[in-house]
């Protein structure tokens, strides 16, 4: 315990304590939304009994991530994970994926309410009680929108989807070295990490020359390697019957880009029948791709740049915002060692680490299964 104290105060000497991230929050707050037109932070307190100000959640949105949202299939991914600093909180992240597979952040929330996470009846009450009293425009945001859209209890969908909470999960472990971070150390890490993709994932976009990315490009490769032994019959200058090696019929529509497959209709990447459907016709299969998954629209999702926050000495801070003072939310954690990873839900069933077997050969005869300690063996 002496060990981990030790490692509290040298990290505290570096980072500053928790107390004193807050107390800074505000004015970094302010100088990162200078340097990032567009970018949404919002800070929203509370007033304890002794009227000071006390931090309740932060909403986080870079304005380069906003508009590169605008070039992606609209779907959102949202997930949480726990911070493990001083302070309990929660941090959210909504998250889509850009046109190379890749996981595209675009919002951040750190908050210290569980009203999302209530599973029982009374449980939700008690926390939405709260935020009615807190903020009387975020309960009637989350009543328009559908307690079923946020809230665990009332949700009445499939929670735990695989096909799209690794996007969430991706990012989380991205985050995990900056959780333990006081809370504008967190912030600061959050903004080189986008700083870091989104330089990256441009100059990775601006060497690629083909129409669509690279990715979408092998998942292409991969199906039209399946078709081996299908056979085309065309129907007119846009539709063909595709018969596959083993007599499945499939009817593929070109100009409305459909497959009796279904794959085409959803996905809209051309299945493998598509593709010698588009082959047999003259058409190139780039024709067939939806916008998202084409180079232009990887190249405009990170045409943005995210930047450091501006410097306080050549930033003219209003009043407001200097002279404020933002103190920690109240929690109690538990005494002892802070954990690195947390407890699996009820329900969770967490995936043991794999042994792995080691084989033991005699040094003397090569054999396996002793040692040359005791090996009997004629040499």
């Amino acid at each position: 315990m002496k060990c981990y104290r030790a490692i509290d105060i040298a990290t505290s000497e570096v980072t500053g304590t928790d107390e004193e991230s807050f107390l800074k929050l505000p004015e970094y707050l302010y100088m990162l939304k200078l340097a990032n037109p567009g970018t949404i932070a919002d800070l929203e307190t509370e007033v304890d009994d002794d009227g000071d100000e006390r931090f309740l959640y932060l909403f986080l949105a870079f304005g380069a991530s906003i508009e590169g949202f605008k070039k992606l299939r609209h779907v959102l991914v949202i997930d949480g994970t726990h911070l493990s600093g001083k302070y309990k909180g929660v941090l959210l992240t909504a998250s889509g994926q850009d046109a190379n597979f890749q996981v595209f952040p675009l919002a951040f929330a750190i908050l210290v309410t569980k009203a999302a996470t209530a599973y029982r009846l009374s449980d939700y009450k008690e926390y939405f009680n709260k935020i009615r009293g807190s903020n009387s425009a975020c309960i009637i945001y989350l009543t328009n929108i559908g307690t079923g859209q946020w809230s665990r209890f009332y949700f009445g969908g499939e929670r735990y989807n695989i096909m799209t909470s690794n996007i969430a999960e991706q990012l989380n472990n991205a985050l995990g070295e900056g959780r333990g971070s006081p809370i504008t150390e967190l912030v600061i890490f959050i903004q080189r990490m986008m700083t870091r993709w989104f330089n990256a994932r441009r100059r990775k976009a601006e060497r690629h020359h083909g129409t669509v990315t690279v990715e979408v490009d092998k998942v292409m490769t991969k199906s039209m390697a399946t078709m081996r032994g299908t056979q085309v019959n065309p129907i007119s200058n846009w539709s063909c019957e595709v018969v596959g090696k083993f007599g499945a019929k499939h009817h593929v529509m070109l100009e409305e880009k459909r497959c009796t497959c279904k794959y085409f209709d959803r996905i809209k990447i051309p299945c493998g029948h598509a593709m010698l459907a588009a082959d047999r016709l003259g058409l190139p299969y780039e024709l067939l791709v939806g916008h998202w998954y084409k180079t232009v629209a990887w190249r405009e999702t990170y045409a943005g740049l995210i930047c450091p926050e501006e410097k306080p000495q050549d930033v003219e801070i209003p009043e407001d915002i200097s002279e404020r003072i933002l103190y920690p939310p109240i929690t109690k954690r538990q005494a002892g060692r802070r954990r690195k990873t947390r407890i699996p839900s009820t329900g969770e069933f967490p995936v043991g680490k794999k042994t792995k077997v080691v084989t033991i050969r005699c040094g003397r005869c090569k054999m396996e299964g002793h040692n040359r300690t005791r090996c009997q063996n004629p040499i």
